[in-house]
């Protein structure tokens, strides 16, 4: 399966293989090897490793920061996509460019 975790706004999205499994993400906890993500009526368990745990863990406060200033940094940049559709994109091919780009995205 491919998972995406996402910016939209404010608000934290995550699909599971292009489809909108948790809207608004509210909620993200970790135990074991599972990560549990609560949202807009919706919760999924996701069995992964400590290091994806740090990088949701890190865009998840991002968001509830942005909620709670009601604004979002100057310097970050979020890409918005719909809710019916977003693309996968490699880790190999995404380091590559982040390291060409001096950035660092976080999805």
């Amino acid at each position: 399966d491919k998972f995406l975790l996402f910016m939209d706004g404010n608000s934290l999205g995550f699909t599971t293989n292009g489809i909108l499994k948790v809207r608004e993400v509210a909620t993200a906890s970790y135990s074991g090897s599972e990560l549990c993500l609560s949202g807009s009526g919706s919760t999924i368990r996701i069995a992964t490793d400590e290091g994806v745990v740090k990088r949701v863990f890190q865009l998840f406060l991002r968001s509830q920061l942005s909620k709670a200033l009601g604004t979002s940094r100057g310097d970050t940049t979020t890409i918005e996509t719909t809710f019916g559709q977003a693309v996968w994109l490699e880790p190999v091919e995404l380091r590559t460019i982040e390291r060409q780009t001096k950035t660092l995205v976080i999805v």
